[in-house]
Order: C-alpha cells, then structure tokens, then sequence
C-alpha cells in the first residue's frame, strides 16, 4: 500500500517527510511528533497530499486533530473544513467542533459552513433563503458560496433580494454583494459546471444549467456597477441548454458595460459589433463639438467591439476607403486594433496610411497594421490559411498593377486575362475585380496559375529558415561521417604500422 500510495504523489515534498506519508502507526507517530517543527508551507503540502491521496479515515484522523491546532491559520482552515463531525466520528474528533467555532480568525472560524457537495445548494436552507442567508456573517456568507459550483438560480435569488431590501438601507454594502460574486463566479470550478456537455444524456440536468445562467444573467442590469463588472468578466455566455446571453438583457446593457463584455474573445455577437462599428464611421467625426469624456467612452466601447470576432468583407472595407481622407485614416488607425481581419485587410491599411498625406504620422501609425498582421498569420491554419494567403497575393499582385502610389507593373502572360478587371486609379476595386475572376476560373486552372502570383516573402522565410535548418542538419551529419572516416583511415595506417614493426622484430628474431 506504502508503494502505491508514493506512485500516484505529484507533490515536491522532501523524501524523509514522503516516507512518513503511510498507514503505519509508527509512520502516523513520527509524523505528528515532526509536525510542529514544519514549515507553513511544509503543512500545507502534507495537508494537500492527503486531500488528494486515498488515505483512510485512521490516518486523517491522527493527522488533522495536529493540523487543527496548528499556529498558522490557514493551516488550521484547511484541516477544519476537512474534519467531519457528526454521530460516525470519534469523541475526540467531534471535540475539536468547538475548537474550529471559537478560533479567532474568520477564515477558520466559519470554515464549517464550507460544503462541496454538489446537492448542497437544493438541501442548504440558508441558500433557499435569501433573509436568513443575510443573519450570517459576511465570512460565514463567503464560506456559503465558495465551494458552490451549481446553484446558479439561489444565488441569483439572493443577490436580488439584497438589492430590493438590503443595499439601499446599507443592511449590505455593494462591496459585500460584489465579494460574494466574485467567490462564488471566480473559481475553477464554476465555468467546467456550466459549460454544454456535448455527450451529456442528462436532458433535465442541461435544462437547469441553463436556468442558472439565465438568472445570473439577469442580476446585470439590476445589480450596481461593480457587481455587473464581475457577473460581466465571469458568466460564461452559454451553457446547458442556454446558447447565447439573452437579447433583452444585451438592450439593458449600457455602453460601459457593453465595453467590458465584448472586450471577451469568447464572447461573439459579431452582428452586435459591426452595428457598433458602423455607428462609429457613420457618426459626425467632428469630436471637438463631443464632450470628452463621451467621446473617450464611444472610443472604448469602438475598441471592446472590433477587438474579437469581428471581420469585414471587402465590400465594407471599399466603403471606408470612399470616406473623406481624415475620416477615412481615422477610421483605419482604430482598426489595427482589431484581431480577427483577413490579411490582405491588414497589408492594405497599412499601404493607405503610409501613402497617405493627412498628418505626419500616418506613415508611422501605418507601422501598427503589421503586428496583428503577424499574430494573425500565425494563428490560422489548414484551410483558412490558404484562403487568407490567396486573399494576399491576389491583393499585392493588384498593387502591382494599379498601386496606391508608385510605379505600375505588367500583368504576366499567364496572368493576362485578370487585365480587363484592372480598375483605373483604385487597387483596393481592383483587388476585388480579381478576387471574383479568379474564383470564377476553374478549378485545375486556379491550381495551375497559383504559382504565378506574387511570392510570400513571410512564408518563403520560414521556409528557408526549416530548410536552412535541414541543410545545417545535413552538414552536420555529412562532417561527422567524413570525421569518421578520417578516424578510420588514421585507425588503419597506425594498424599497419603496427603490423610492420611486428614483422620486422620477427626477422630480427630469426636472423639472430
């Protein structure tokens, strides 16, 4: 059992402590008398080792009446809430109860009120009712709620009765409401309770799932700020048989709200998004008639809204290239701070506010296109990235031929018949003229023609560098096959040499 019990311990304690980790009563002994000695941190690893470990109720037993009484209380804390006491424990262990209620620290002290079970939030009474939730203390409130992964609906009952009968007579304070959210959404357990089980055949299950994240999801509008802040960052936004944040509850969302929920990557609404963009362009841009802090709010919730999932095709790209040139660079400076355009997107806002005249910086504020570009090209894979590099080579070959500003180039023989698609004095139509000619062609011919477009200097990179590293590889190996055969060629003269002398001390032998 010592043996089996050492295999499955993933924790770094020393071995001298390890060994005493067994069922033994000597091991027990030595341990408890070691115990006083050890560190806080020590304690802890030994109390996380058995929480984790298949130890009986003899060794726990021995170990935690120790560890209760420790000088740390976080020690203490950890011991106590692991203790049962109840008419199956021991007298001595049901002796501590009253040890673990009077301990001085809070932590400690309502730790008791911890339950992991999972039932608990359908049998605990003080979770089925909010008043009698509100008599206890805020610690012994935290207790309630940190262990408790379902229950969605009961904590959603209480935080809202502290909102009608508690927060406006301070009975509770809003960081007292926004406490409990937080220990209760913020751990790592909560968001794996809620998230939708693909092969789960619990039906009724889902269901409730799916009723406590709607009711968390209503507390936003009517809880305070702070307190939306948390359910905001937390909540997942599906779950059970809930497939998306409700959308009464998105219209009761003000801006600054709005902001925190689509700054989430996981959080999509991309129809959400564009509406917020196109408010944006579509506004009058004269921000010196805006009062500022309304201007800055309306840039932080454009910039949560374009951050994630949010694309545009390249009709809507031509239209912000139609816009007054400051709007129009105004407009493109905000997007490269968006994650999830196509790549040709990306190189052309670039090309336009480096070739633009609007201000001195354009040039410079170009330069910001580049780094989602590169993060973008490294994330994509399979058959979006060889769409998306498509999308780029049909695009640098339209700035070939009809560039932003610069020299124009002919169009290949191969590629002469894109040349009735070129569109005099605007790349970005005449990219788009291309696009459509191209997937028109047929498919062996796009296959065929591929080759001629303009080379990815990106790829050809890191190609080169994989095979600049196979060539280094390949040198490598043919050094050491050419050292070994020198070895080999040095091995057989000194062999020869040997031989000679053996042959000649021979001859001298026997002429003498």
């Amino acid at each position: 059992m010592a043996k089996e019990q050492n295999k499955n311990r993933v924790s770094d304690l020393p071995k001298c402590i390890k060994d005493l980790l067994i069922e033994t009563p000597s091991a027990i002994t030595k341990l408890c008398a070691l115990w006083d000695g050890l560190t806080a941190e020590t304690q802890v690893k030994i109390l996380s080792e058995i929480k984790t470990g298949s130890y009986s109720v003899y060794f726990t037993n021995r170990i935690y009446p120790k560890a209760v009484k420790s000088k740390n209380s976080y020690v203490r804390y950890l011991a106590a809430k692991d203790l049962y006491f109840g008419e199956h424990s021991s007298d001595e262990i049901n002796a501590l109860e009253q040890l673990v209620k009077d301990d001085p620290n809070p932590l400690v002290k309502y730790s008791l009120h911890e339950d992991a079970n999972e039932l608990s939030s359908i049998f605990d009474k003080l979770l089925k009712e909010p008043k009698s939730f509100f008599k206890l203390p805020q610690e012994a409130r935290l207790a309630k709620v940190r262990v408790l992964t379902g229950g969605g609906e009961e904590i959603a009952a209480i935080i809202g009765y502290a909102i009608d009968n508690l927060l406006e007579n301070k009975k509770v304070s809003e960081q007292e409401l926004a406490d409990i959210l937080l220990d209760y959404l913020n751990k790592p357990e909560f968001r794996p309770h809620y998230e939708k089980d693909s092969y789960s055949y619990d039906g009724y299950g889902e269901y409730l799932r799916g009723k406590d994240l709607g009711a968390l999801w209503g507390l936003v509008s009517k809880v305070p700020k702070s307190c939306s802040y948390v359910l905001i960052k937390y909540l997942p936004a599906s779950g059970g048989l809930s497939h998306d944040i409700p959308k009464n509850i998105i219209d009761k969302l003000d801006d600054w709200q709005l902001e925190h929920l689509l700054d989430r990557d996981d959080i999509g609404f991309a129809d959400l998004r564009k509406k917020i963009f196109w408010e944006y362009v579509d506004s009058n841009q004269e921000k010196a008639e805006e009062d500022e802090d309304e201007s800055w709010g309306k840039s932080m919730l454009l910039g949560a809204a374009i951050s994630h999932n949010f694309q545009l095709s390249y009709d809507d790209f031509a239209k912000i290239l139609s816009k007054p040139e400051k709007q129009k660079i105004e407009i493109l400076n905000e997007l490269t701070n968006a994650n999830d355009l196509e790549l040709c997107i990306y190189e052309a806002i670039h090309d336009v506010m480096f070739n633009s005249n609007v201000d001195m910086f354009s040039w410079e504020h170009a330069e910001f296109a580049k780094y989602p570009f590169e993060r973008k090209l490294k994330k994509i894979k399979d058959y979006q990235l060889k769409k998306e590099l498509l999308g780029l080579r049909l695009y640098r070959l339209a700035n070939q031929v009809m560039p932003w500003k610069g020299k124009r180039y002919e169009l290949t023989e191969k590629l002469e018949f894109l040349k009735e698609y070129v569109v005099e004095g605007d790349t970005w139509k005449t990219f788009m003229a291309f696009s459509n000619a191209w997937q028109n062609q047929r498919v062996f011919s796009k296959n065929n023609l591929e080759k001629y477009l303009p080379i990815m200097d990106e790829i050809e990179e890191e190609s080169e560098s994989l095979e600049d590293e196979n060539t280094i590889s390949n040198d490598e190996k043919t050094m050491s096959i050419l050292e070994l055969s020198s070895l080999k060629a040095e091995i057989g003269k000194i062999k020869f040499l040997i031989y000679a002398v053996i042959v000649l001390i021979i001859i001298l032998l026997i002429i003498s």
